[in-house]
């Protein structure tokens, strides 16, 4: 839903005070707004005309001192606010900042001594060229593209030769903590691409989970900006617009045009101070930091591994992923202070998006650049609990089960990536949830993670890799709906369980926990205090975790499984593609005389074996 309204747009140096008094205005008029909001959800449509009028009672006519006023509008599910901001880098801005240069009439050697005898010099070099009048072309293209698919969408976030943001490249995104005490989405101009541009939507059905089918799911498709390569073929099957053309310095080769080095730097300040409005001395930097999450187990901030960290300023985008130390580097490019900085949960191997389906954000924006370092560092140090989703913690897991030092198997199908959707709240009923689908839908598997026990990471990381255990599982099963679906529950559970708790607990063992016991169970994903006498249908047993663990909890609880078996991880790992009980005992029995003896495995099976029977499944 769209929610119309006014608010007062300042001109030239008025726009930034009054921005900042609208900013605190906004503040003080939060709980009637929320009133009005909360009426409005209330009663569907209701009242969009007295909604305008309720909030422009709030402004004082001293509010009234611009000469202009802007048509806005508030999508409350995206909580995303923007701004205007010129793109520096649209190919006719560069060429006005050439022949600013030339004339003699440059912002920058007007604003600066330290650039004026760099300025001077390549005014001659300008000038050497003057007498043509040198044409600079294009480098790449602004797009809209407006994908038809979930495919076609990731495709083209994963393409290296293009750059993918979310917002038009003539506007600047508002840090999502500055903005989530507010009300509306959007501030200050007209932007309404969510639910007016938004051309393609796919619905889905026929979807499964270990219980059975879920309701059909429609998700509406985002509009894409990409910065193109002008040498790049467009599919055909592409729907997209060419919004203008785009010179991005970093693609021109050193001495095309007769532009040296001192020449292109040059060019692009004066065409971010020609964009921007601003007087400028030399800005940015070549930013480095570490990025860091707090654990509420360990009691410290621990490296978030491989994220991508995304510097956008216009249509120039850079992005850097995080090492194993949470560290980062950008030493090859000047980043302007202006660049906004973002967070993005995306891999070649994972997204993880925000919202109740795949088609929500993978962008986190965390502020502008030249506001955010400190020095030449630029360093994040995360409290995750307080966030709304559990991003950093699904991040963490997913990154430790592809790149950890674990013995799991992992799985390489579905174009060896997965996605994981990070819900805001408590689902209920459950905490993580596995989704599969026939082929002949078109979608890939994918996992949900509810925002559940937000203060125990343990427990969430376990989660997460419970969910990656049945991805895996699918992957074994030969990652198709025919021969996943129907496995049974306790082979299902069981398995995913094992993967939790195996790879959870190497997570904080690599991360400096100590295991003080054999039962230590943080992760609460062995499921050893589980009772063969429950005549309820608990399939979370811990029948694969026994295989390989020194734990025999049966000691002293005779309703508890009796474990005196161990056997090697790379061999109970493949024991998730058995689909039915029979076929996976058939399996287990034939290593008999290897990892143990005949009566060892008939006391082993006896416990799930009665449960089993106990509750008709055999």
């Amino acid at each position: 839903m769209i929610f119309k309204f006014y608010i007062i747009y300042c001109n030239t140096h008025e726009r930034h005070l009054c921005f900042d008094h609208l900013i605190l205005n906004i503040m003080l008029m939060k709980k009637l707004l929320l009133f009005l909001i909360g009426g409005i959800l209330l009663i569907g449509t209701y009242g969009c005309a007295n909604y305008e009028e309720d909030l422009l009672d709030e402004i004082s006519p001293k509010q009234m001192l611009a000469t202009v006023t802007t048509e806005i509008e508030c999508i409350i599910e995206t909580q995303s606010w923007i701004r205007p901001q010129n793109d520096p880098y649209r190919l006719e801005n560069f060429q006005q900042a050439y022949d600013n240069i030339v004339s003699g009439e440059s912002k920058i050697v007007r604003a600066s001594d330290e650039f004026a005898a760099s300025a001077r010099s390549v005014r001659k070099e300008f000038s050497a060229t003057a007498k043509t009048q040198l044409k600079l072309k294009a480098t790449h293209y602004a797009l809209k593209i407006f994908p038809k698919t979930e495919e076609e969408q990731r495709s083209l976030e994963l393409d290296e030769q293009i750059k993918i943001a979310y917002t038009p490249f003539n506007y600047t995104s508002l840090p999502d903590e500055a903005t989530q005490s507010l009300v509306f989405s959007k501030f200050r101009t007209q932007f309404c691409e969510e639910d007016e541009e938004r051309r393609y939507s796919v619905t889905y059905e026929g979807g499964m989970i270990k219980d059975g089918p879920v309701e059909p799911v429609t998700i509406i498709l985002p509009v894409l900006y990409a910065v193109w390569p002008v040498e790049k073929t467009f599919p055909v099957e592409m729907d997209f617009e060419i919004l203008y053309e785009v010179f991005l310095p970093k693609y021109i080769t050193l001495g095309e045009n007769g532009l040296s080095a001192e020449a292109i730097q040059i060019l692009e300040q004066e065409a971010i101070a020609l964009a921007l409005d601003e007087e400028r001395h030399l800005p940015g930097g070549f930013p480095r930091g570490k990025v860091l999450c707090y654990d509420t187990h360990l009691k410290r901030y621990v490296p978030l591994e491989n994220l991508k960290i995304r510097f956008t300023l216009g249509s120039n985008i850079e992005e850097v992923y995080t090492d194993k130390t949470g560290y980062y580097a950008i030493n090859n490019k000047l980043i302007d202070n202006q660049a906004t900085v973002s967070f993005v949960f995306q891999h070649e191997k994972w997204t993880i998006v925000k919202g109740s389906e795949e088609g929500g954000r993978i962008e986190e924006i965390k502020g502008i650049y030249g506001e955010l370092r400190s020095g030449k560092d630029l360093n994040f140090n995360i409290n995750s609990s307080s966030a709304p989703d559990p991003r950093y913690e699904i991040h963490r897991a997913v990154n430790f089960y592809h790149y950890g030092e674990h013995d799991f198997i992992i799985s390489t199908f579905v174009n060896n990536r997965i996605s994981i959707v990070a819900l805001a709240v408590d689902p209920g009923g459950w905490q993580g949830r596995f989704n599969y689908w026939p082929t002949s839908v078109g979608r890939m598997p994918f996992i949900q993670v509810g925002n559940c026990n937000r203060n125990n990471h343990p427990r969430l990381i376990g989660t997460t890799l419970h969910e990656l255990g049945h991805y895996c599982q699918f992957h074994l099963r030969g990652g198709t709906f025919s021969a996943y679906d129907g496995t049974w529950n306790i082979l299902l559970e069981s398995y995913a369980s094992y993967a939790g708790w195996h790879m959870g607990e190497a997570y904080y063992l690599n991360q400096g926990w100590k295991k003080t016991s054999l039962n230590s169970d943080i992760t609460g994903q062995a499921r050893q205090e589980w009772d063969y006498q429950n005549t309820t249908n608990n399939y979370y047993t811990p029948l694969f975790v026994d295989l390989v663990d020194d734990y025999n909890q049966g000691v002293g609880y005779p309703s508890r499984c009796y474990d005196q078996i161990k056997m090697p991880q790379f061999v109970v790992n493949l024991f998730g593609a058995y689909r039915t009980w029979n076929d996976f005992e058939s399996a287990l029995r034939k290593y008999t005389g290897s990892y143990f003896t005949e009566n060892q495995i008939n006391e082993f099976l006896f416990y799930e074996r009665s449960w089993l029977q106990r509750n008709g499944y055999i």
